[in-house]
């Protein structure tokens, strides 16, 4: 079994402990907040990731690994790190590669999601990775019920595809249509959102990095990630609760 307790934030408090075969590390944290945890649990032919309680991704293959629970343990002291990040914002996306999708945070790779993944849990590379990936950061931002928001708004979602890839936003960083991002007319380049589809009630984290959309009657136009998430993909358009969780600036 292994057990990892980390913080996300920089008015943390805490001690890193991680638990490999009766091995503890423990790495000091910095001032402020309640402790996290990340566990592992073995089923029969897999093993889940959780923080919290809550599972973020079920690993079903060794990828690589003698056994899926190896695997596990790699991820999970990837996010152990990512969780004592003391940025306020952070990069996250993935990058397709000769037929595996890579989740990154930032330029730290978490996970690789392969075809067989993919098969195994009945999805395919890019969507599975984008799940557990979205999964992960609502983890770092921290996403609870009850949540205070510093402001929320409502109105209808469109996203960008991918045919603007590569191209500049206003925030001077090329747009990636796997990447969790959004355009917003005036919140400040760099802020944090939590956006939530009202039909269905997901929700996707998303940066703002670009300004946007012009056309009238919507007020966020977001990366195809997101939209993939919100499962406005095809439809192209969804009223949203818009949340703000970080101003940035």
């Amino acid at each position: 079994m292994f057990c990892c307790k980390s913080f996300a934030e920089k008015r943390i408090n805490q001690i890193l402990a991680l638990v490999v075969c009766g091995l503890v590390i423990t790495v000091p944290g910095v001032e402020g907040a309640e402790e996290e945890s990340i566990a592992l649990e073995s089923h029969s032919h897999s093993c889940s990731v959780s923080v919290e309680g809550r599972t973020i991704l079920r690993i079903r293959c060794g990828g690589g690994y003698s056994t899926p629970e190896e695997r596990a343990k790699v991820i999970a002291q990837s996010l152990a790190e990512l969780f004592r990040n003391p940025q306020k914002t952070v990069n996250f996306h993935v990058v397709w590669e000769e037929g595996k999708a890579i989740a990154f945070a930032g330029q730290n790779k978490l996970f690789t999601v392969s075809e067989e993944d993919a098969r195994a849990n009945k999805s395919d590379p890019l969507s599975l990775a984008l799940l557990w990936l979205n999964n992960v950061q609502m983890e770092f931002y921290r996403i609870r019920e009850g949540t205070e928001a510093k402001e929320v708004t409502e109105g209808i979602a469109s996203w960008c595809g991918s045919n603007f890839e590569g191209k500049a936003t206003a925030s001077g960083e090329p747009y990636n249509p796997y990447a969790f991002t959004v355009a917003h007319r005036n919140f400040p380049i760099g802020s944090v959102l939590l956006v939530t589809n009202l039909e269905d009630g997901r929700k996707v984290v998303v940066r703002v990095n670009d300004r946007g959309p012009w056309r009238k009657g919507r007020v966020v136009d977001l990366s195809l990630a997101a939209a993939q998430i919100l499962d406005i993909y095809e439809e192209g358009l969804s009223e949203v609760k818009i949340e703000v969780l970080e101003w940035g600036g």
